[in-house]
């Protein structure tokens, strides 16, 4: 094995087609359904396992910048990923919610709906991709092996802004709104 080069090349990126097809399979089935939090998840997923097959198979071995465009774009979004799969859930868990405390088995598929939703899923990634620049230190590294990736510098001020957030809007969001609120209405 040369040096540098990943124990996991054959297998992963297998892997990561693999699970590109088996998120496509049931996307119809929640377009039909009008379920919006569940595509934005799929797609957060879809695009995360698209980066990093497509990082994996152009930076195998090597840490030469073959496309500096591309990785400004991919280190943002790769920023975006974790708090986009965080807000996503949280919106499935709200429309959880409400199906639970609905009396009817029908959720109401109303514009409104969809626009909260796409502003949580989409539109709290991109607020976040805008405060992930104060604690960038470089536009974005190359790794061997593994592709374009961003660059935080790692202190207080990144915790608080890159590190936190997703779990905070995961875990303990999504755990007051689905675990708290019944017990207190």
């Amino acid at each position: 094995m040369a040096a540098g080069v990943s124990n996991f090349y054959p297998v992963l990126p297998i892997f990561f087609v693999i699970s590109l097809v088996l998120l496509i399979l049931p996307v119809w089935g929640f377009v039909r359904g009008r379920n919006t939090p569940v595509l934005f998840y799929i797609a957060w997923l879809f695009l995360g396992n698209a980066i990093h097959y497509v990082d994996m198979l152009v930076w195998r071995g090597t840490v030469v910048n073959f496309a500096p465009v591309y990785c400004d774009i991919i280190s943002v979004l790769v920023v975006m990923m974790p708090i986009g799969i965080s807000c996503s859930l949280l919106c499935i868990n709200i429309l959880v919610f409400k199906i639970s405390q609905s009396t009817t088995l029908i959720v109401h598929h109303t514009k409104r709906r969809v626009i909260i939703d796409s502003l949580i899923c989409v539109g709290v990634p991109f607020l976040f991709a805008g405060l992930h620049v104060f604690v960038q230190n470089k536009r974005f590294v190359i790794v061997e092996d593994v592709g374009c990736m961003p660059s935080t510098d790692h202190g207080v001020p990144s915790l608080f802004i890159y590190y936190l957030p997703p779990s905070i809007i995961c875990c303990c969001v999504t755990s007051i709104y689905c675990g708290a609120y019944p017990l207190f209405r």
